[in-house]
């Protein structure tokens, strides 16, 4: 496998706060709950405001309870999430490809083409699989 990402490198921000119970289970499939569980923090609610002021909340402690494992939603920043993500693709010989876009893609007996850019150099790939990963701007 070999992931292709257009930006620069892992994010430094994050946008996404918490993981939800879902994810945590596949964490722990891969083997890898015990690298996030210390580091996150269970969010016990969230409080609302209108104008400024208190004007309800509701408790999260026992979200999921009896459901799975991880009855909560944990605080793990996106960025802590991502750095993690990209420590097990690398270790299990899975590079990622920063600063690479696809520009099209060809469908052959059996396999896919992709014309890859990376800077000034473009390439191609041929792999039995492509999956577009990217949300709404997947091909």
């Amino acid at each position: 496998p070999v992931i292709i990402d257009c930006k620069q490198g892992p994010t430094d921000e994050s946008k996404a706060l918490a993981v939800q119970a879902r994810s945590l289970e596949i964490y722990r499939q891969m083997g890898i709950a015990d690298r996030v569980l210390p580091n996150g923090k269970p969010a016990a609610g969230a409080w609302f405001s209108i104008y400024g002021r208190p004007a309800t909340s509701i408790s999260l402690a026992d979200a999921g309870k009896d459901q799975t494992p991880f009855p909560y939603l944990l605080l793990y920043p996106q960025n802590k999430n991502e750095r993690l993500l990209l420590d097990v693709l690398t270790l299990n010989c899975c590079p990622v490809y920063w600063e690479t876009s696809l520009l099209s893609l060809k469908q052959l007996n059996g396999q896919v083409a992709v014309q890859l850019q990376h800077k000034d150099q473009v390439s191609i790939l041929t792999c039995d699989y492509l999956v577009g990963a990217d949300g709404a701007h997947s091909p």
